[in-house]
């Protein structure tokens, strides 16, 4: 809006767009990893936030505290959102994540 305000005089300022900062850039939406137990997921990493391969997405947990998974990034990426709930079943996925395009 900036931007069109300062093509037409209205406002000082620069007319051109902003440009993607790098971390939004080249992401495609994916799906966190699918779960291999059923129990409470509990993200590590919080919306918003990037990760990197291997990184601990979150862990799954039993009634009684035991954790049964733990499930880790595949690929680069930020955390779109997680599932509301918490609880997930076998094969669930908990959550959308933003992840980086290989292609670019």
């Amino acid at each position: 809006v900036l931007a069109q305000l300062a093509h037409l005089g209205l406002v000082a300022g620069s007319a051109d767009p902003p440009s993607l900062t790098p971390d939004l850039a080249f992401r495609v939406r994916g799906n966190a990893p699918r779960a291999r137990a059923a129990g409470l997921f509990v993200p590590d990493v919080a919306p918003g936030r990037s990760f990197r391969p291997g990184d601990l997405l979150g862990r799954i947990l039993g009634v009684d505290g035991t954790e049964l998974d733990a499930l880790r990034a595949d690929a680069a990426g930020i955390v779109v959102a997680w599932a509301e709930g918490g609880w997930v079943e076998i094969g669930g996925i908990p959550g959308t994540l933003g992840l980086e395009d290989a292609d670019g």
